[in-house]
């Protein structure tokens, strides 16, 4: 389960034309070197605390493999 962050910063800030302060953020979840593992959670709009709440299982996950995290605006 991945429940949420905190604290993010908004990738946004100092892009010419974008002002926001606030971020869009969503969390991608993979087993690495392994093809057909990567899954997504729902974009949560205008947050530097987002909350997914996401539930999901990786078919051919085994107890010892890493997983990878990667947080995106």
């Amino acid at each position: 389960m991945i429940v949420g962050a905190k604290g993010l910063r908004a990738a946004d800030r100092g892009i010419p034309g974008k002002f926001s302060d606030k971020a869009n953020p969503y969390c991608i979840y993979e087993i690495p070197g392994k093809s057909g593992t990567k899954f997504q959670t729902k974009i949560v709009n205008n947050t530097v605390n987002p909350v997914w709440n996401h539930t999901g299982e990786i078919a051919g996950y085994s107890p010892g493999n890493s997983l990878l995290f990667t947080v995106w605006d």
